[in-house]
């Protein structure tokens, strides 16, 4: 069974990780939500929501994760709850189906520009077209995307990031990949790919991807970069790292 969201639903708490939010002063929160990277990836947005939004842990306990139900007023669609990728912040003060619940001047717009930092991974409930759930933020992308190891691997670095590693031991941080750490292929993503992706004169996306490819072909090409008797091809190895100026810091 997948939630709305076409993650796997998670049966039993066991099957969760229970993420401690580091806030700096007051009393912790805690929430049960995914135990991989779309828990990370939520922790990160509730850590953010309490520092530039509201605070979390002010009042009754209302933050909301992990529950094995259908959507709210469904009979068939699983909630995203379910899989333990979406998180109900300060639920009371933002009740569902009631719209304009932040009240304080420019709180809005700092929820849209936190979606676009996002990059599309998080979607909250402000944004829905119908039925309003403020309280409400999710996953939007599916597991198969891979977007969501992306993001967490970007926020892994953040101050925010190192904050929620610290407070949660046992969650292993998505890898970032520094320039001259491996070998690039088709299917790759992070910092490495965006280095690469800009001295080849790709479209910056973090993706390796069709396109990337082509264009290290093109780049190889030009400069000369190959293996003896060989054509250029769209990865980057060894030599190619040398010749963008890179030390190959893997055997």
């Amino acid at each position: 069974m997948k939630s709305q969201n076409q993650w796997p639903v998670i049966d039993q708490a066991s099957g969760t990780r229970l993420w401690i939010i580091p806030v700096t002063a007051g009393p912790r929160r805690a929430y049960r939500l995914h135990p991989g990277h779309a828990g990370f990836v939520l922790c990160h947005v509730i850590l953010w929501f309490h520092g530039s939004i509201e605070k979390i842990n002010e009042g009754i306990w209302d933050e909301w994760g992990w529950s094995v139900r259908n959507v709210s007023g469904s009979t068939t669609t699983v909630s995203n709850h379910a899989s333990g990728t979406a998180a109900d912040v300060n639920a009371t003060k933002h009740p569902l189906g009631v719209a304009h619940t932040f009240t304080k001047a420019g709180q809005y717009a700092k929820i849209r520009a936190r979606l676009f930092f996002y990059a599309g991974v998080i979607r909250a409930g402000t944004q829905y077209h119908n039925r309003k759930d403020e309280m409400h933020w999710e996953i939007n992308v599916t597991p198969e995307s891979g977007r969501v190891r992306k993001l967490a691997a970007r926020l892994a670095g953040t101050p925010r990031g190192k904050r929620i590693i610290a407070a949660n031991p046992g969650y292993r941080p998505a890898v970032v990949y520094a320039p001259g750490d491996r070998p690039l292929y088709r299917g790759n993503a992070g910092p490495d790919v965006v280095f690469v992706q800009r001295r080849v004169g790709a479209d910056v996306d973090g993706d390796y991807g069709p396109k990337t490819e082509e264009k290290v072909r093109v780049w190889k090409r030009a400069n000369a970069v190959r293996q003896p008797g060989m054509t250029p091809d769209g990865h980057v190895g060894k030599i190619t790292w040398q010749a963008l100026g890179v030390k190959v810091k893997y055997r």
